[in-house]
């Protein structure tokens, strides 16, 4: 293994990956590829887990230090992406599998009650889409590298900015700073 690539290299590229491929892996990398793919798999479950959750989780699960226990998490978020991302899926596909339970009990219904917790499903799916606004409208990312910054070029002449041009302006000056009692601005040395 070379001791020039990072853990990123060594370990991003065999993930999920055959046991057979990892086989030039350290013991170390090894384990660490155990707990990203862990991460990433705990995240996919439950997306609304939250990153404190997580450094629980991987404590607790494979005995390593907090510091490490963020460490992994950052990792895992760098390489695979932020996997909140996917929590806004995750509410879609629950609020429609509850919409959907809903609906059924209501076309299996045999008495009022079943009809009720039909209902009672459906507004409570409707309830998750419009909490968690699944009804609007995703925006789009700015495409921030086709911005082109606009050309200025430094000027003097104010009649650029739609202002007309003060005639003889230095004696305007002049006499306003006599009138005022205005010393010229001296520069110091500093």
């Amino acid at each position: 293994m070379s001791k020039g690539r990072g853990v990123y290299d060594r370990i991003y590229t065999v993930l999920f990956k055959d046991p057979k491929k990892t086989a030039s892996l350290s013991a170390e990398d090894k384990q660490i590829k155990r707990r990203w793919e862990a991460v990433f798999v705990k995240w996919l479950d439950d997306p609304t887990m939250t990153n404190q959750e997580m450094v629980k989780y991987l404590v607790s699960t494979f005995k390593i230090q907090l510091r490490q226990a963020y460490y992994d998490i950052n990792s895992v978020q760098l390489l695979m992406g932020n996997v909140t991302n996917a929590a806004k899926e995750w509410q879609r596909y629950t609020a429609i599998a509850m919409i959907k339970e809903g609906y059924k009990l209501i076309n299996d219904a045999k008495d009022d009650l079943d009809v009720k917790r039909g209902i009672g499903k459906i507004k409570a799916g409707e309830a998750l889409g419009k909490v968690t606004k699944l009804d609007k409208e995703e925006n789009e990312p700015i495409p921030y590298d086709e911005i082109v910054p606009q050309p200025f070029e430094p000027t003097s002449d104010v009649s650029v900015l739609g202002i007309k041009p003060i005639d003889n302006l230095e004696e305007k000056q002049a006499r306003l700073r006599q009138k005022y009692n205005i010393e010229e601005a001296k520069v110091i040395d500093g």
